[in-house]
């Protein structure tokens, strides 16, 4: 597992995230109007929302952070082994 050496640095965890997100409310849009290109550009638009919003350092912070506690790394320096 690679080591987490800063926690402003981005997770993939949280792309993962931006994008299941955007694919099901894509489809749940795209089925409730009945057209798949407005299910399409909300996935769009949710998706880019999500992963620009990692930009913005305090959502940045709160994200890794909040990543870290549901999925714990080892930290570099962290004398756990």
């Amino acid at each position: 597992m690679k080591q987490v050496e800063n926690l402003d640095d981005h997770l993939v965890v949280h792309d993962t995230a931006s994008l299941t997100v955007a694919g099901v409310l894509g489809l749940a849009a795209g089925a409730m109007t009945g057209s798949p290109e407005l299910g399409l550009a909300a996935a769009g638009v949710i998706s880019a929302t999500g992963i620009g919003g990692m930009r913005i350092g305090p959502v940045r912070r709160g994200v890794n952070r909040a990543a870290l506690t549901l999925a714990p790394a080892r930290v570099k320096g962290d004398v756990k082994g």
